[in-house]
């Protein structure tokens, strides 16, 4: 049988300074929005902002404040992300 439960529940624990987020992987209009409009760094920062807002702690997150992030950790999320939703491609179950 395949439970989809196991992907909606499914999340990214992300660390942000002492705080931590489990942030729910992408949706599949999430993943169409990455593909075709998020090219530019302001699109994909704006992206990940919506994107780490979507957790089951109620955080919002703003472009803003991830702005003061390091570039690197922005791209991570991003990265982490994707890599989490393609996994789901390859899992049977």
């Amino acid at each position: 049988m395949l439970d989809l439960n196991n992907y909606l529940n499914k999340t990214l624990e992300i660390k942000v300074g002492e705080e931590i987020v489990h942030v729910k992987d992408l949706s599949y209009a999430m993943w169409q929005e990455l593909g075709g409009k998020a090219t530019t760094l302001d699109e994909q920062l704006d992206f990940v902002a919506r994107a780490m807002s979507n957790n089951t702690e109620g955080r919002d997150f703003t472009a803003t404040e991830l702005a003061k992030l390091p570039k690197p950790a922005v791209e991570a999320i991003l990265g982490a992300l994707i890599k989490s939703g393609s996994a789901a491609v390859s899992d049977p179950n």
